[in-house]
């Protein structure tokens, strides 16, 4: 028998004993091995969801009974494994494609999903601006909006926005030349190149680009190599009209250790932020996805409007977590046979509710925005009066009242403070910068998802 169906009924046996029936007849023995590759086992699953939720709660029991197993049969290697979805496994049994015909089978540097596109976009109020802005480039790419960035907190649809402008031209313009990659890839490429003495290569491949996106381009802050090569790149395009796009979770002067000028030039052109979805805007992602989902014969089943209600009510602004929040229900639909009532569909998706049960102190604040302004909490505490220290000072009083059922005299106090209108006056100072300034909106949002994790 192939050694591996020999490691996987004996790793069977394991997780027999390990989980009870339910679970195991569900999730794992419905597991089918494909192949494996040195120790690289790959398992088809029974449709995305099952592959999404076995990767998400069952990976690691699955790795470590395999590698029991293995060890039994002294195997000598460590093994991990994969799981693969009926396309990719069908894919996996097919002979290899060379790196050469990747390259030229297309206009982009990494994959596309034809899934990210402008119609599966859901446009609402925290995001139109710059959903507007994408279209305006994807419609007239190099002279519209030059460079593009797109900044908001993970999980929002940057990534889904940034693949529709690159499928909108791809589709619209056969000849041009379409790069999409995200930082880390692109930082390999130059490493790579570097070491293989290469570094000529690697210039003509990204300037050669019509087109340039590159997605989490934070990740490339403090790397020097990096953004000397990045800003000779970035020069080159701009200089030829060629339409660069970036994404961050932060802009462009918020990314630390950035080069002042590289965010001189992201700042040239046109920065659009994606907010956390409303309610409304919720809902109607979830609609639209739960729609497309329950459309594949293996996942035929409704998703009632009651449902939907309790997952956009309750589940973060996240839009990763609505999705997988969703997902969870119809695998329990499909599975079952039948829609959860509300009740068991709260405990299916617990795993996503927000429950924001820890206990927030004025401690973890201080010490919180002390860490972000690179100051002491002696010196937040102090009489200093510079803007340096009395800006966060006045920051740290904000989150402290908004977070902690505290009056404006008790939270004087925290902070050595003889007079409470002292913090009344930094609250409503804050407060309104909110409504003014969409940086500091997105600095108190990023500081209160932090203090709440």
């Amino acid at each position: 028998m192939d050694t591996f169906l020999v490691i996987w009924e004996k790793a069977l046996e394991i997780l027999k004993q390990e989980l009870v029936s339910v679970r195991y007849d569900t999730w794992i023995k419905t597991l089918s091995p494909v192949k494996n590759v040195d120790a690289a086992f790959y398992f088809q699953t029974l449709n995305p969801i099952h592959k999404e939720l076995v990767e998400k709660s069952y990976k690691n029991l699955i790795v470590s009974a395999m590698n029991d197993a293995a060890d039994a049969m002294d195997y000598g290697q460590e093994i991990d494994v994969f799981f693969l979805d009926t396309e990719e496994a069908s894919r996996l049994k097919q002979p290899p494609v060379s790196h050469q015909e990747t390259e030229s089978s297309g206009n982009s540097r990494t994959t596309l999903n034809p899934y990210y596109t402008f119609n599966t976009f859901i446009v609402g109020s925290s995001n139109e601006f710059a959903h507007a802005a994408a279209r305006a480039v994807a419609d007239n790419p190099g002279y519209t909006y030059n460079p593009l960035f797109i900044y908001g907190k993970t999980g929002l649809g940057k990534t889904h926005l940034m693949q529709a402008i690159a499928n909108h031209i791809t589709e619209n313009n056969n000849s041009s030349t379409v790069m999409f990659v995200k930082s880390e890839p692109f930082l390999n490429d130059l490493i790579n190149a570097i070491r293989t003495s290469k570094t000529e290569e690697f210039r003509k491949r990204y300037r050669k680009a019509d087109v340039l996106l590159i997605d989490d381009i934070q990740f490339i802050a403090g790397k020097e190599s990096t953004q000397e090569e990045f800003f000779h790149t970035f020069n080159d395009l701009h200089e030829n009209n060629k339409q660069i796009i970036l994404s961050s979770d932060k802009p462009p002067k918020e990314i630390a250790r950035l080069e002042e000028r590289l965010q001189s030039r992201f700042e040239g052109g046109l920065i659009a932020d994606i907010q956390p979805p409303n309610y409304e805007t919720k809902l109607a992602i979830l609609t639209k996805k739960a729609k497309d989902i329950t459309s594949k014969d293996s996942l035929k089943c409704e998703v009632s409007h009651e449902i939907l209600d309790l997952i956009a009510t309750k589940v973060s602004s996240n839009i990763r977590s609505l999705e997988g929040a969703l997902k969870k229900i119809i695998a329990y639909t499909v599975l079952n046979g039948r829609t959860p009532n509300l009740v068991e569909a709260e405990i299916a998706i617990r795993d996503f509710l927000n429950t924001n049960t820890k206990k927030i102190s004025s401690k973890h604040i201080l010490q919180t925005v002390c860490e972000y302004y690179e100051i002491s909490e002696d010196e937040i505490t102090s009489n200093k009066k510079n803007q340096s220290i009395a800006y966060p000072r006045q920051m740290a009083m904000y989150l402290t009242r908004k977070l902690m059922d505290l009056s404006y005299k008790a939270i004087a106090e925290i902070y050595g403070k003889n007079d409470h209108t002292t913090v009344k006056h930094a609250f409503e100072k804050i407060e309104k910068e909110i409504q003014s300034n969409i940086e500091t909106k997105t600095l108190v949002d990023d500081f209160i998802t932090k203090l709440k994790e």
